[in-house]
């Protein structure tokens, strides 16, 4: 009975392949159900535009009148190589494609994702689609057929300015707001990383592009600065630096204008419909272009960026990793605890001695712990800089105080794991404060 309660309801719309209709706060698949389109609409489109959902908020028109976009959420290179070539082997005539980089596509991998499974055009290859929905057990079925819920009419695949016409709508109120509180876009981010497997997928979509004589263009998204602070940039230069090798491409990866005003992003992951026009008024413009030729000039001139970085007023706390540098040089010291000028307080459980302009400290107990003096800023924000060599795993937490003006006081844990390392290990290298009177 399963697949046939399945078959019946169809939530997701793939089984009937049904881009028109949905139902009311169901998604469709959407990456599946914009393959189905395009491949019988197969002479309407010369150029297709791929990407996650972040492309979502670029106008086609402004590449052609002849636009799809294939964007879809969470899209990576391996989604949009699967999907490319379905196309083609389904007989559609491509004569330009897009490719929107993300930053996660260096450790991200979703072609297995049963929620993302890409569509092939033959019975064979959907198999694992098919079975998937039809023999899972699919509590959204059940609730269809109880409540005989009704099919709505969806423009969402067969109509793109109508998602447009909203975006725009949204960011005009976006940009009324004086203040907004914006988060880091973690999106599942491990720090483990498989950069040379997107490269091999970029690879082989370049190799399609050139035996099928379609123009590649490919763009590395912008993202907002706290998600950007948040990853390893180490490791995306070495992305950039392979990336480069393979086929030229457009950057706007950077601590820049965009990332930095928070009206351009509707939350830490997705800019506002205005930055995918200047996206695509850059790209036909030629701006922003990185080629083999320059692409260490442009990573020397992301890092000069980063370490000119304003302080902005925020009342976050947000961490930069070890590879995320600012120039601290000119801001002024309120406390180092390897200044024999400032003291501090500790418990007998540990011992600190000067080695080499480090402090060194042989733990005996459990539960060390150190305490600074009363410090005050002139600001609003105060930085931390903290590097740390621990020969074992552990764990150490910070505590800070802050006093309002009202009789009462607010107290914030933070914890960090100390992994063992053979080098010094910057737990973090930068810590910013927001003190809030």
């Amino acid at each position: 009975m399963l697949p046939i309660v399945n078959y019946i309801s169809d939530p997701s719309r793939v089984l009937h392949h049904d881009y028109v209709m949905r139902y009311k706060k169901f998604h469709q698949h959407e990456l599946v159900l914009k393959t189905i389109y395009v491949i019988e609409h197969k002479h309407d489109y010369d150029t297709l535009v791929f990407g996650s959902s972040r492309g979502g908020f670029m106008d086609m028109t402004k590449i052609s009148k002849h636009t799809y976009n294939m964007s879809h959420g969470f899209g990576t290179v391996s989604t949009y190589l699967h999907t490319l070539e379905t196309l083609l082997n389904s007989g559609v005539t491509v004569k330009s494609v897009w490719i929107g980089i993300n930053d996660y596509d260096i450790w991200k991998d979703h072609t297995e994702e049963l929620s993302r499974l890409v569509y092939h055009n033959n019975l064979l290859g959907d198999a694992k689609l098919y079975s998937h929905w039809l023999f899972r057990f699919i509590p959204e079925s059940i609730n269809i057929i109880k409540d005989n819920k009704a099919l709505l009419e969806t423009k969402e695949v067969t109509d793109q300015d109508a998602r447009l016409k909203r975006s725009r709508t949204q960011e005009a109120d976006v940009r009324k707001m004086n203040h907004r509180h914006l988060v880091a876009a973690k999106l599942g981010y491990t720090g483990k990383f498989r950069i040379n497997e997107s490269i091999e997928d970029i690879k082989k979509i370049k190799k399609l592009c050139d035996e099928h004589h379609i123009k590649l263009t490919t763009f590395f998204y912008p993202t907002y600065y706290k998600t950007y602070l948040f990853y390893d940039q180490s490791k995306i230069e070495n992305f950039k630096r392979k990336l480069a090798q393979v086929t030229d491409f457009y950057d706007f990866y950077e601590i820049g204008p965009i990332a930095l005003d928070q009206h351009n992003w509707f939350e830490g992951s997705h800019f506002v419909t205005s930055i995918g026009d200047y996206i695509i008024d850059s790209i036909h413009a030629h701006k922003r272009l990185v080629t083999k030729n320059n692409i260490e000039d442009r990573i020397r001139q992301t890092r000069t960026l980063l370490k000119n970085m304003p302080i902005l007023a925020d009342e976050d706390i947000y961490l930069l990793n070890e590879n995320t540098k600012l120039d601290t040089s000119k801001l002024k010291t309120i406390f180092d605890i390897k200044d024999k000028h400032f003291t501090y307080s500790k418990n007998d459980q540990f011992t600190l001695t000067q080695k080499s302009g480090n402090l060194h400290a042989n733990v005996e107990l459990a539960d060390p712990f150190f305490i600074l003096d009363t410090t005050h800023a002139s600001s609003k924000q105060a930085v931390l800089l903290i590097n740390i060599e621990s020969p074992k795993e552990s764990l150490f937490q910070l505590y800070l105080k802050k006093h309002l003006r009202v009789p009462m006081q607010k107290e914030v844990v933070l914890n960090w794991h100390c992994i063992k390392e053979t080098t010094i290990l910057e737990l973090f290298s930068l810590l910013h404060i927001s003190i809030m009177h």
